[in-house]
């Protein structure tokens, strides 16, 4: 079955099964928490913040991919704290389709700038943001981190924009 790519409304959120979300990748300290993330940032975020939106490549009611986007407090600027993709979908180009998908999402939503953290030793994440149009990165200071900043402004982002904003 193919996975169905899409902002999700506040309800269909709620009745995603994240309990077997596995997502868990060789190589990175960090993902073991991947899940309790994501559960809080569901849980949390989107309660305490109407601006902030979920992207999901569903899969029945189990995700495949998810990113969870919210606002900053810097203007026009929006953060991407948790994209996932389940090891079972790895592979599929769902992380690229995830990330673009949220960042014409904000740029919808009026944002100019999102940005993320990626692990260092995340390579596919990595590549993807590395692809990305108006993409600046620099590495976290004191972490494991690489810190992305997507302009959202450049005018590469026109080759992904959806029909009715062409």
């Amino acid at each position: 079955m193919a996975a169905r790519l899409g902002v999700m409304t506040r309800v269909e959120v709620d009745r995603l099964r994240l309990t077997s979300f596995n997502c868990t990748q060789a190589g990175c300290p960090d993902s073991e928490g991947v899940q309790d993330v994501i559960r809080y940032t569901l849980g949390e975020l989107l309660r305490s913040s109407p601006a902030a939106f979920v992207v999901a490549a569903v899969d029945g009611s189990t995700p495949a991919a998810i990113g969870v986007v919210v606002p900053t407090p810097i203007p026009l600027t929006m953060h991407l704290p948790v994209l996932a993709v389940q090891n079972a979908w790895t592979g599929r180009g769902l992380g690229r389709a995830i990330k673009i998908e949220c960042a014409l999402e904000a740029r919808a939503r009026g944002s100019t700038r999102l940005i993320s953290s990626v692990h260092r030793d995340t390579a596919a994440m990595r590549h993807i943001n590395d692809a990305l149009p108006g993409v600046e990165s620099e590495p976290e200071i004191g972490t494991a981190g690489i810190f992305y900043s997507v302009d959202l402004t450049d005018p590469g982002w026109a080759q992904f924009d959806r029909p009715s904003e062409a």
